[in-house]
Order: C-alpha cells, then sequence, then structure tokens
C-alpha cells in the first residue's frame, strides 16, 4: 500500500511559512483535500513497519520542479488580432505560454 501525503508552504518576504496557507498544511497532491500525517491509520491486521519519511520518489505527479525550494517561471503573453482593429478588441484573442508548451 502506498499513499502521498504533500506538505505545502509558502514564501512570505523570503520565509517559509504555513501561516495563512490557502489550502491544508498536509493535503493531497492537488492541495484539495487535507491529509494530515496522523489521519493515516494502518487497516485492520496490518502495521506499519517503520516511521514516515520523506521521500522524493518519482510518482505519476512529480515534476522536475518538486522539491526545489523556489521556482521561477518565465511566461510569455500572446496576442492576435485582425489587421484594423485594435489590441483586446472584439475581434482579439490572449494566450499564454511558458518556452515548453502552453499553459
Amino acid at each position: 500500500v502506498y499513499a502521498e501525503t504533500y506538505e505545502n508552504q509558502m514564501s512570505v518576504l523570503k520565509n517559509w511559512t504555513t501561516k495563512l496557507l490557502p489550502r491544508p498544511v498536509f493535503s493531497d497532491v492537488t492541495g484539495n483535500h487535507s491529509l494530515p500525517l496522523d489521519a493515516f491509520t494502518a487497516p485492520e491486521g496490518w502495521t506499519f513497519v517503520e516511521d514516515w519519511f520523506m521521500s522524493i520518489d518519482r510518482s505519476l505527479t512529480y515534476d522536475n520542479e518538486s522539491g526545489l525550494r523556489e521556482v521561477t517561471d518565465v511566461v510569455y503573453e500572446g496576442e492576435t488580432r485582425v489587421p484594423g482593429t485594435s489590441w483586446g478588441g472584439n475581434f482579439s484573442s490572449t494566450w499564454w505560454q511558458d518556452v515548453v508548451s502552453s499553459l
């Protein structure tokens, strides 16, 4: 049996904290469902063989930014328009894209 819970923190004035988080301190990968460490119990007849430990094993939800203290993402704004119309008008469209693909 394998279970994942994530500890969420945010950087405020270059200090990592759990205060005023918009999500639970411990949650599933989406950050929407609270999964505190003490809420995990072994099924009847089972026992945990060791204490909790931090693991950065690659799972389906792991990406290259996992485990980093800070991440800077470069995002580009793209716009199109019909010639003769203004930017941001009814005939324009806006999208966001990073270096690799669209967001």
